[in-house]
C-alpha cells in the first residue's frame, strides 16, 4: 500500500480518547525524523506567514505591477510549505500519541496494537518530512529536466584524454543502470589513442538533471600509466559539465533571435572527399554573452544546426539558471558553498583501488565496482545528493 501525506488511515477506533486518557508519565520510544529544531521553527514561521495572508494580488487588479509578481510567487511558495507542513504536524502528533501509549499502556492488546499502528505511521512521516523539505527549498524545474554533459580532458596529455574517455564511459553505464537513453551530440577522438578530445552527449530521462548536476567539476587522476617504466604515478584531470536539456518550447525566454549569429563553413578533418567541400560546418554566437558553440559532426549542416542550438539552448539555460539562484541567495543572505567547474571535486586513484569525493571527504574503497556505473555508483550519488541537501537545509534564511 502507498501511503500519501493527506491520504492515510490506521485503525483508531481501539485507540479513542477513553484509552488515551490513561497515558502515564512513561518516556515513550523516540520518533524519527531528520528535520532540526531549527528548521521545523522555520517551517512553523512561514505557515503562520501563509495563514496571515488573505489573498494575493491577481493580474486582472487594477494596481497589479512587477512588486505584486513576486509578492504573488511568495503566496504560492507559503501556501506549499504551509500544506507540507500541515501534513508533517498532523502525522507526527499522531505517531507521539501512539508511542506514549505504546509506552505507558497497561493493556497488553492496545500496548501491541499502538506499537504496530505506530510501526506503519514512521515511513509516512519519512515521506512528510522529505515533502516539506522539497517545498522549503523549492528548486528549480530544470531538476526534472533531462541533461547534457560535457566531458573534457585537462592536464596531462594521453592520460586525460584515456580518463575523459573512462568518464564519458562511466556516465553512459550509469543511464542505461537508471533507464536513461544517451545521444551523442559531438565526439573528437585523440588521434593515435582511445582518448578523446571532447564529449558532449544527451542523457534523457526524467530528472536526469538534477541527479547529475552535482557531478560538474574538476575530476582527478592518480595511476601508473601503461607507458610509464619507472613505475611512477602520474596525475591528471578531466572537466565534466552537467547542464539542463530545453525543450524547443522552452527556449523562448533565454533569447530573442536577433541574439544569435549564426556562421556555415567547410568542415575541417583529416582529410577524405566530403572534406571542404561543402559548407556543412555550423558555429552560432550568442552576442549579449559571447558564447559560441561549434559543430561539425555530421555532413548535414541541417544537424550540425540543430545539434549547435541543443548545445546553446543548455548553456544558456544553465547560465540562467545560476544567475537566479545567486540573486535568490543574494536575497536571503544565504552562504552556501558553491560546485564551481572549477573545483576539483573527486580523486580516482587506481593504484590504491580508491575514489574520493572532496566536498564531504567522503572515500569508496572498490574503483572497480564504482566504475561499472551500477549500484555502487548509485550508491555513491545519492550520498552526495543528501549532503548537498542537507547543506542546503543548514543555511536556508527564510
Amino acid at each position: 500500500m502507498i501511503l500519501r501525506c493527506r491520504k492515510f488511515g490506521f485503525y483508531k477506533s481501539r485507540l479513542s480518547s477513553l484509552y488515551l486518557t490513561r497515558l502515564y508519565a512513561s518516556k515513550p520510544e523516540s520518533i524519527e525524523h531528520s528535520l532540526s529544531t531549527t528548521l521545523l521553527e522555520k517551517a512553523r514561521n512561514l505557515s503562520n506567514e501563509y495563514q496571515k495572508t488573505q489573498k494575493y494580488p491577481s493580474q486582472n487588479d487594477i494596481n497589479f505591477n512587477a512588486n505584486n509578481v513576486e509578492l504573488a510567487k511568495r503566496f504560492v511558495r507559503l501556501q506549499k510549505i504551509h500544506n507540507s507542513f500541515s501534513d508533517y504536524e498532523s502525522v507526527y502528533k499522531q505517531l507521539e500519541e501512539l508511542r506514549m501509549m505504546e509506552a505507558s499502556e497497561a493493556d497488553l492488546e492496545l500496548k501491541l496494537l499502538a506499537q504496530s499502528e505506530a510501526n506503519n505511521l514512521q515511513p509516512l512521516l519519512s515521506s512528510c518530512v522529505e515533502k516539506l523539505e522539497n517545498s522549503l527549498l523549492s528548486q528549480p524545474p530544470t531538476h526534472q529536466s533531462s541533461a547534457i554533459l560535457e566531458i573534457r580532458p585537462g592536464v596531462g596529455g594521453t592520460e586525460a584524454a584515456l580518463f575523459a574517455k573512462e568518464l564519458a564511459d562511466l556516465y553512459a553505464r550509469y543511464a542505461s543502470y537508471k533507464n536513461w537513453k544517451t545521444k551523442v551530440i559531438s565526439s573528437s577522438v585523440v588521434q593515435g589513442t582511445e582518448g578523446i578530445s571532447e564529449m558532449i552527449f544527451s542523457v534523457d530521462g526524467e530528472s536526469a538533471y538534477g541527479q547529475l548536476m552535482l557531478e560538474g567539476g574538476v575530476h582527478r587522476v592518480q595511476r601508473t600509466p601503461a607507458t610509464e617504466t619507472k613505475g611512477r604515478v602520474h596525475t591528471s584531470t578531466a572537466s565534466v559539465i552537467v547542464l539542463p536539456q530545453m525543450l524547443q518550447d522552452e527556449t523562448s525566454s533565454l533569447y530573442s533571435p536577433s541574439d544569435i549569429r549564426i556562421e556555415v563553413m567547410r568542415s575541417r578533418g583529416a582529410g577524405g572527399q566530403h572534406v571542404n567541400r561543402t559548407e556543412s560546418a555550423v558555429r552560432l554566437t550568442h552576442i549579449p554573452t559571447g558564447i559560441t558553440v561549434s559543430m561539425q559532426d555530421s555532413r548535414s549542416q541541417h544537424q550540425n544546426r540543430e545539434k549547435a542550438f541543443i548545445v546553446l539552448n543548455s548553456r544558456l539555460a544553465a547560465i540562467k539558471e545560476t544567475k537566479e539562484m545567486e540573486e535568490e541567495r543574494m536575497k536571503r543572505k544565504v552562504q552556501v558553498s558553491s560546485s564551481s567547474r572549477s573545483e576539483k571535486l573527486r580523486t580516482y586513484n587506481f593504484n590504491q583501488n580508491r575514489v574520493t569525493d572532496h566536498r564531504l571527504g567522503l572515500s569508496f574503497h572498490d574503483l572497480d565496482s564504482f566504475m561499472e556505473g551500477t549500484n555502487k555508483f548509485d550508491e555513491f550519488l545519492e550520498t552526495i545528493r543528501k549532503w548537498n541537501r542537507q547543506q542546503l537545509l543548514t543555511s536556508l534564511d527564510l
